[in-house]
């Protein structure tokens, strides 16, 4: 990625430069996005001046990456102000019944790596969409088609990142009640955060999987995953929590 944010072996195709927010983007994450369509189409959109929409990257069907931004400007594509400041944004060309190809993932692979992102600095449109109010309202985007990359992702992971990875699941509850969670769009553990949070963000973690109906789970998956910090606390607080146990 050059100096001026541009990723250098993407095509550029320029977005509309007013369809941006005045405010430098955080860079905290990327937020992946279905199209819901093609890129002839994606793209009449993107140049459409009273269509209040605007991503980073567009990824092709063919693994083809185009960039219509620099990483440092803020898009209007994740449904309020909080996130379209604080992340980047991706779509993915194609429909909900299309699970990513082997194309788009090695080149998202590729992206993730050169943005310098982690496994937890990776969202979901329908994870972020009530970060702030106002907002564009509840969303099923992306529809689980990017689950064969979250796989992949796994399937490199290292033993140590595994073992941390597993650490996660068992404070968060278990893998089934995690799953459970994702289908209501509210997971944490679908951007694989291999850092983690400190325990007292933890401890309010498995409070809230306790008692769902106290509190906002997207909010306090959004905040554990912001807080993001040193993996080693996953292992010292499972350790603990077993001995507790």
């Amino acid at each position: 990625m050059n100096s001026n944010g541009w990723v250098d072996w993407a095509r550029y195709r320029d977005g509309p430069t007013q369809k941006t927010y005045g405010t430098i983007c955080a860079r905290e994450g990327l937020v992946l996005h279905s199209m819901e369509g093609w890129l002839a189409g994606s793209f009449a959109e993107l140049d459409k001046p009273d269509r209040s929409a605007s991503w980073t990257f567009s990824l092709g069907l063919d693994g083809v990456l185009y960039q219509h931004f620099p990483v440092t400007a803020s898009t209007w594509a994740s449904g309020n102000a909080v996130a379209n400041t604080r992340f980047n944004a991706l779509e993915l060309e194609g429909l909900s019944s299309m699970p990513i190809n082997d194309a788009q993932i090695a080149t998202l692979t590729r992206l993730v790596a050169e943005l310098g992102y982690s496994r937890g600095q990776l969202y979901e449109h329908r994870q972020v969409w009530n970060m702030a109010e106002p907002n564009a309202g509840p969303t099923a985007c992306p529809s689980e088609r990017y689950a064969p990359f979250y796989a992949a992702l796994e399937d490199d992971m290292t033993p140590q990142e595994r073992q941390e990875h597993e650490a996660i699941v068992a404070i968060l509850g278990g893998r089934e009640k995690l799953l459970a969670a994702q289908q209501g769009g509210m997971d944490f553990l679908l951007g694989y955060a291999i850092e983690q949070a400190d325990q007292d963000q933890l401890e309010a973690a498995v409070a809230a999987l306790a008692s769902p109906a106290a509190v906002n789970l997207g909010l306090v998956y959004s905040d554990i995953a912001k807080a993001i910090a040193d993996s080693a606390k996953a292992i010292t607080f499972a350790a603990a929590a077993r001995e507790k146990g």
